[in-house]
């Protein structure tokens, strides 16, 4: 069975205002970037507390969950 922490990148080194700088007009408000996935999709917390999933080869923006805890659940039943 495959770990999550297969399918994703450590980003407590990254720049995030960097990164998130090539995706600015993507965004209306102020995001923080939760989680990477090793193909580079991003996934981000809005200042609600949402998450959203940037997919990276076509720019989509979705949300995905109301909440971090929400997202967490999520990939815990994954």
């Amino acid at each position: 069975m495959t770990s999550i922490d297969q399918l994703i990148r450590d980003i407590s080194n990254i720049d995030q205002d960097d990164l998130l700088s090539a995706w600015q007009w993507r965004f209306s408000q102020k995001m923080t970037i939760v989680m990477i996935s090793n193909i580079g999709d991003l996934f981000l917390k809005d200042e609600r507390g949402a998450i959203f999933w940037l997919i990276a080869d076509g720019g989509n923006l979705n949300e995905i969950a109301s909440s971090y805890d929400q997202f967490q659940l999520m990939l815990s039943n994954e």
